[in-house]
């Protein structure tokens, strides 16, 4: 547990000064510079809890993020499914998606993308590349990171993942 708060604490600390990075480049007149920078977390929950055995699970899950580019205040999404076969082995699947980003003036944005993920040492890494296809920067790239801890197999083989978060995560748009 130690190690995965210092790998956590590591990996929060690259990704805001990536943010800040973004943010004091932000004024140049480079194509690539980004429009949007927030920072924020994710939270989703299982029902019945995730495990070793393939079954119908219904997950809710929250992302919320807090803009430093420009200040917009706060943008959100929300996902609802009931997953037929789920079970830990494939529990964070890569598989496109995609979700309506809700921004804190009441205006939105939809967001398509594919998913990568990596867990290295203690730590789930979660990269999903897409555009806005409408609303809110249509037409413009997003590169959402999330961060989190492993998944804890030992609940995987008993009662099982019901609650599954990603406390760290960066939402850039350019």
């Amino acid at each position: 547990m130690q190690r995965f708060s210092r790998c956590l604490r590591a990996g929060l600390a690259v990704m805001l000064l990536s943010v800040l990075g973004i943010v004091a480049t932000a004024g140049s007149a480079d194509a690539d510079s980004p429009l949007v920078a927030c920072t924020g977390s994710q939270n989703s929950n299982h029902s019945p809890g995730v495990t070793n055995v393939p079954q119908t699970v219904t997950v809710d899950s929250v992302t919320s993020y807090t803009c430093v580019l420009p200040l917009l205040g706060s943008v959100s999404h929300t996902e609802h499914s009931v997953v037929p076969g789920l079970s830990c082995p494939n529990l964070l699947n890569t598989a496109p998606g995609a979700v309506t980003l809700h921004w804190s003036d009441g205006q939105s944005s939809a967001f398509s993308f594919t998913q990568n993920l990596e867990a290295v040492n203690g730590v789930t890494t979660l990269i999903r590349l897409g555009s806005i296809t409408s609303g809110r920067f249509a037409g413009h790239t997003v590169t959402e990171t999330l961060v989190g801890a492993s998944l804890n197999l030992t609940a995987c083989a008993s009662t099982g993942i019901t609650n599954y978060s990603f406390p760290v995560g960066t939402l850039v748009i350019v």
